[in-house]
């Protein structure tokens, strides 16, 4: 698979290896050890970096192929939504429309909470809570 852009110096095996790697969203790293681990080639996460450098399509090709569980996710929440999944619609609205449906106490301070007293912390909350009070 994506044989045209495999480099000539990699056997097969390995270069399919590393593809199913990056499928799957391994690191360099983790690609490296599946490599050596099913086809007992060593092969390190440094070159398969090196790799990608030398041979702008290779890195696009492993962008796009980490991309694919993401893409993949979106589908899956997608799909749930779809069929009407009351967890995971609470789910998607509470992380797209926070401000309006977060069930977390997200507090925003006016400085950073380091720089605050105690004193100012408790103003600071009691100001907010008389603002969702009401």
């Amino acid at each position: 698979m994506y044989d045209a852009l495999k480099p000539q110096n990699m056997q097969r095996k390995a270069w399919n290896s590393l593809v199913r790697a990056w499928e799957n969203g391994l690191s360099n790293r983790e690609a490296s050890l599946l490599v050596m681990r099913e086809c007992n080639i060593y092969i390190t996460g440094k070159a398969i970096e090196t790799i990608c450098e030398e041979n702008p399509e290779i890195a696009m090709l492993r962008a796009s192929l980490l991309d694919g569980l993401v893409t993949q996710a979106k589908m899956n929440v997608a799909q749930k939504l779809k069929e009407g999944d009351i967890v995971t619609s609470k789910w998607y609205l509470e992380k797209k429309k926070a401000s309006e449906f977060s069930s977390k106490g997200s507090q925003a301070f006016e400085k950073g909470v380091d720089d605050l007293s105690l004193e100012e912390k408790q103003r600071q909350m009691a100001k907010e809570m008389m603002r969702y009070e009401s």
